[in-house]
């Protein structure tokens, strides 16, 4: 059945990290130790009592993270590129080379500003139309700390939030074709050439696409609860720094991983 041969390919996809779960490692500890050092920068700016030092801080800070994140996104967009190069056949993750791997993270960076701004431009258009745009914001703080949200507009939200989703999916489809082709040409200027993207989608196997692609999704969800439920688990018994840690050093760099391989399958079996 092709069902079978679905699911074959997911499940090597999510294995794929373990052929060396070092480099995912590695990954996950260089964000973490830049997230250290932005923490500890702001920190020491913010003690010094001076304004100026504490901006300082903060762009340094900022600059250190950048880097960190770009190289990643270099290394997650090699990771495509090897599995459409190997036919699908590769094994272990790819050698990092922090030069390439930061030029490759900054077109990587071009290519998700030019599919993203789209659908966030829409959501928080409706959101001003709407008079949602205040409540959004606010449950976006909340999410990201620990302000107290009006549980009134949570139920206001709900209609936006589906909507966002959805918009969202279905650029992220434009998204992971793009980085396909830019992966298979080695040329930024192909994964932004918007009509070819198009017609691509157009001339799909859709039902291999679709089914690859939800397969995806549903992982990527139901490896996101397992990083929730961690740390739900260890915040309960009073350790919920190890949750922190782990997400950071493991299961966040692990989704990645799965995801730019999970690209690169897609691309080569609906597309190329």
């Amino acid at each position: 059945m092709r069902l079978d041969f679905y699911l074959e390919t997911i499940k090597e996809n999510l294995l794929y990290p373990f052929n060396n779960i070092f480099k995912v490692v590695i990954i996950g500890v260089l964000c973490f130790i830049g997230s250290i050092i932005g923490i500890m920068l702001q920190a020491l700016g913010i003690a010094t009592n001076n304004v100026s030092v504490l901006l300082l801080t903060i762009i340094i800070a900022m600059i250190v993270l950048f880097v960190i994140y770009i190289f990643s996104g270099g290394y997650l967009a090699k990771i495509t590129r090897t599995t459409i190069e190997t036919n699908d056949e590769t094994y272990d993750l790819p050698k990092f080379d922090v030069k390439q791997d930061i030029i490759e993270g900054l077109k990587l960076i071009v290519i998700a500003i030019a599919y993203y701004i789209i659908p966030v431009i829409i959501i928080l258009t409706i959101a001003y139309v709407t008079n949602l745009l205040i409540p959004l914001v606010s449950v976006l703080i909340y999410l990201s700390s620990f302000a107290i949200l009006n549980i009134t507009t949570v139920p206001m939200l709900t209609e936006l939030f589906v909507l966002s989703i959805i918009i969202f999916l279905i650029f992220t489809a434009f998204f992971t074709v793009a980085v396909g082709r830019f992966s298979e040409t080695r040329e930024l200027i192909s994964a932004l050439e918007f009509k070819e993207i198009i017609g691509i989608l157009k001339d799909v196997e859709i039902k291999d696409f679709l089914v690859n692609f939800i397969l995806m999704i549903v992982a990527i969800v139901i490896l996101w609860l397992i990083g929730v439920g961690i740390t739900f688990i260890t915040g309960g018994i009073g350790v919920g720094f190890v949750a922190t840690i782990l997400n950071v050093v493991l299961i966040i760099p692990y989704i990645y991983v799965f995801i730019f391989k999970s690209i690169g399958s897609i691309y080569l079996e609906s597309i190329y």
